[in-house]
């Protein structure tokens, strides 16, 4: 009971201490952001500002006279119970002193406030009453140090698992902090770089720029350069230049500048980006190829189009091409691009199977190689080292296992896989395209036989028929720019005047030019051989007698025979009959397999007019010379049984012969027995006449009539 109202009387005494001057303690209280309480010797609470309250969650009313470290510091940051024996806060009373720190309360909500505090003892009359504590939150700044340590801890285990180099330098530019990826990328340990200067890491030729350029940013803020992602060469340890990808940032602390570079690697990108690039080149070779197979009015042009591109997308120091003469079974230059173009000298007529490229042909096999210097097929390897020749590559142009030439070319740098593999492609369509131009050549060849004989037929017929047929021989020459075969053909075929159908090894139709459609009034259709004469509407020459399908030309062309002016006529049901002349013959292969067969058809139906026009004049002129032959030595009955032959005129040998027919043959048919010959109105009368005359009156004496 005593030590109970001894501990009231200190309360009350720690109190009175307290009320000295109240009206500064209030103003002071109220005007303080930081929170005040106050203790007596015992740590109860004796005072609480508004500040304590708000922070605190507490009513000064409901704290006073409480112990203070039981309601708001029984627990640490971690949740451990805080011993009263060890608080730090009311061992100020027992040191006397004034002790500042960083700890915890806990609300009235049971949360945790982190807490800056002061506390300091109340000494009166040199005896300890009690102790005051300042306090402010300082929960953001405790959050903001732990995010700060967060932060660190993330960036250095980022830092140390990054596949980039992180590295941090000063405004000196000595690295002050390097990743272990840096190891990787640059080939020195962590322990070589930290404390070098970052120039150790670059070529020589930047290492004086970067220097310039960080001491002029670091005095006036201005960059030299992009900060974000720009590319730029590192050093190897080994010597060998890496490609980075480098992207910037700075810091400053204390007034020091600090930099953060993050450095990665881009060798494989670069790789690929190299090897994306060669594609869209070789991707480029390959269409400007198939460009040039397309154009070149002859097999040369078209070929130095082709070893120009090889040149210019491959870089190539030059390109040939050869073509095979099967005849003297040698390869001759056609075309050469780059630093030599002359298609003559020791190059221009290669036997098979000699030197590198006659070997190529005779092996059909390419070469390749990148190391010329060395290679046993290149002869002249004084040359080759004095131009710096590197590579080469040579392939054979095949055609369904037919040699057709050789294409090659010399480089001053290796070739990549890509380039072979483009070549090797390459290779196959220049071989496409000289076997093609091959065939355009042998389709103009036969194209210029074909107009030269149908000009000598022309001419022939128009001998023949010079005053009824005109001569009609205008042949337009296509010299548009060829695409396709086919397309060459048949624009060939349908400026012809000539009908030609053509069809395949099993009869069915294949080829119908312009003429041969006009000649039917039909389009092309195919059909097979024995429903042609019905469909096409074919006769045999006299124009009633349909044609049996063994008579048809092109059917006979297919049997293997040789057609060779058959007449014969086209009546369609909606058109005018023509008369046609057909040649014809199978078309074999170079094994004399049978592909088919063509028919050439030449409209004769003005020509057939013109004949049968002449036949007529022909007849016509007959009567009229037998009509003036019978008046040039006429018989005249005058009496029964008496004939008179009248000669008027000159009278020669050929006339008196004429005579003479006519008399004998009269008095012989109406068995005349008198012939009166009257000479009187003949003026002239030859000696030869006059023995003839003597001889008609001696021959009708022999026949019963008298002269």
């Amino acid at each position: 009971m005593s030590l109970s109202r001894e501990h009231e009387t200190e309360h009350e005494a720690a109190e009175g201490q307290l009320r000295y001057r109240p009206d500064f303690i209030t103003a002071l209280t109220d005007s303080l952001g930081e929170g005040v309480y106050a203790l007596d010797r015992e740590g109860r609470v004796t005072f609480m500002n508004p500040a304590a309250e708000r922070m605190l969650g507490w009513k000064f009313s409901e704290l006073r006279g409480q112990y203070v470290h039981e309601a708001i510091h029984f627990q640490r940051a971690d949740g451990t119970r805080t011993p009263a024996a060890e608080c730090p806060l009311l061992g100020v009373m027992e040191s006397k002193t004034t002790l500042s720190g960083d700890d915890v309360f806990t609300r009235k909500d049971g949360s945790l406030l982190h807490i800056s505090y002061t506390s300091s003892p109340i000494i009166t009359d040199g005896e300890v009453a009690g102790a005051v504590l300042a306090f402010r939150d300082i929960t953001e700044r405790k959050r903001a140090e732990q995010a700060l340590l967060e932060s660190e801890e993330r960036y250095r285990t980022v830092a140390e698992t990054a596949s980039d180099a992180i590295i941090t330098i000063d405004a000196e530019s000595n690295i002050l902090f390097i990743n272990d990826a840096a190891e990787r990328i640059f080939g020195h340990t962590v322990g070589e770089m930290v404390g070098q200067s970052l120039t150790m890491l670059m070529p020589e030729y930047l290492r004086h720029l970067h220097g310039e350029g960080l001491a002029r940013y670091v005095e006036t803020g201005s960059k030299h350069i992009s900060w974000n992602g720009v590319e730029l060469p590192g050093l190897h340890k080994k010597g060998h230049e890496i490609p980075l990808e480098v992207s910037f940032s700075e810091s400053v602390k204390d007034g020091k500048h600090y930099f953060t570079g993050i450095a990665r690697d881009i060798t494989e990108r670069k790789r690929a980006e190299e090897a994306q690039a060669e594609r869209t080149r070789m991707a480029a070779l390959g269409a400007d190829i198939g460009v040039a197979l397309t154009q070149g009015d002859s097999l040369r042009d078209m070929l130095r189009r082709c070893t120009e591109t090889l040149v210019r997308h491959l870089d190539a120091a030059f390109s040939r091409v050869w073509t095979l003469n099967e005849t003297d079974n040698v390869l001759e230059l056609q075309a050469s691009s780059g630093i030599y173009t002359h298609l003559d000298g020791p190059h221009s007529r290669v036997p098979i199977g000699k030197f590198k490229i006659g070997l190529i042909a005779g092996e059909r096999r390419p070469h390749l190689t990148n190391s010329v210097i060395g290679d046993l097929r290149v002869s002249d390897q004084e040359w080759a080292q004095s131009e710096g020749m590197v590579a080469f590559a040579g392939y054979p142009l095949i055609v369904e296992d037919r040699l057709v030439g050789v294409v090659a070319m010399f480089a001053r740098h290796a070739l990549t896989e890509l380039a072979v593999e483009a070549l090797a492609s390459i290779s196959n369509g220049i071989a496409l395209g000289i076997e093609r131009k091959h065939a355009e050549e042998e389709l103009l060849r036969a194209r210029d036989e074909m107009e030269m004989k149908v000009v000598a037929r022309t001419a022939e017929l128009s001998r023949a028929n010079t005053i009824l047929e005109e001569q009609i021989a205008e042949r337009r020459r296509a010299e548009d720019e060829l695409q396709k075969e086919r397309e060459f053909l048949s624009a060939l075929l349908d400026n012809l005047a000539e009908g030609i159908v053509a069809c395949n090894a099993e009869g069915v139709l294949t080829l119908f030019n312009r003429a041969t459609r006009e000649f039917h009034g039909l389009p092309e259709e195919q059909l097979p051989a024995e429903r042609w004469a019905e469909r096409y509407d074919l006769y045999q020459a006299d124009g009633q007698t349909r044609m049996e399908t063994a008579d048809i030309p092109l059917f006979r062309a297919l049997a293997g025979q040789h057609v060779r002016d058959v007449e014969m006529v086209i009546a369609p049901k909606h058109g005018a009959a023509r008369t046609l002349l057909a040649n014809g013959q199978p078309i074999l292969d170079k094994d004399g397999r049978k592909l088919g067969a063509v028919v050439a058809m030449h409209d004769i139906t003005e020509r057939k007019h013109a004949e049968e026009e002449r036949a007529r004049f022909v007849l016509d002129r007959a009567m009229r010379e037998q009509m003036l032959e019978e008046l040039s030595t006429p018989l005249v009955p005058v009496w029964k049984d008496v004939l008179v032959l009248p000669i008027i005129g000159s009278l020669d040998t050929e006339r008196m012969e004429r005579a003479t027919d006519a008399a004998l043959r009269e008095v012989t048919r109406t068995c005349a027995r008198a012939c009166i010959i009257d000479i009187t109105g003949a003026r002239i009368i030859d000696s030869h006449a006059v023995a003839q005359l003597s001889n008609l009156v001696s021959a009708l004496k022999l026949i019963g009539a008298e002269a």
